[in-house]
């Protein structure tokens, strides 16, 4: 699973069009309900169905990286400063996220302008 530095949505698209589109274009049975939840945990409860184009940045974020609450099953996730444009809350939810996908022997590879808030004990094996 890899997630750039841009959002890639499309902007007439809905996030949980996007969402339901990506799954499709990885592989994957779209699931309008697994999707909905996704969308709600990453703090986007009521813009399910709003214009990507009419989101916040912050918003835009929060959608595209939904994607990694149904993508447990991959074993590589690759994200590309994935805490760009979150709130406090977005950075708790990405972080447990990132750190349940390091508990399920998952493994993370990201990049980051800034200090991450992932736990010291999922860094133990970390090299620069």
């Amino acid at each position: 699973m890899y997630l750039g530095h841009a959002a890639a949505l499309k902007d007439e698209l809905s996030p949980l069009e996007n969402l339901l589109d990506a799954c499709a274009l990885g592989g994957r049975a779209p699931d309008a309900a697994a999707a909905m939840t996704a969308l709600r945990a990453a703090g986007l409860r009521g813009h399910e169905r709003t214009a990507a184009r009419r989101l916040s940045q912050g918003q835009k974020r929060r959608s595209a990286l939904a994607r990694l609450a149904l993508s447990q099953h991959a074993p590589l996730w690759i994200l590309d400063e994935p805490f760009n444009a979150l709130d406090t809350a977005a950075n708790a939810w990405l972080t447990s996220l990132i750190e349940a996908h390091l508990h399920r022997a998952g493994m993370v590879i990201l990049t980051s302008h800034q200090d991450t808030p992932i736990s010291a004990r999922n860094q133990q094996d970390l090299t620069l």
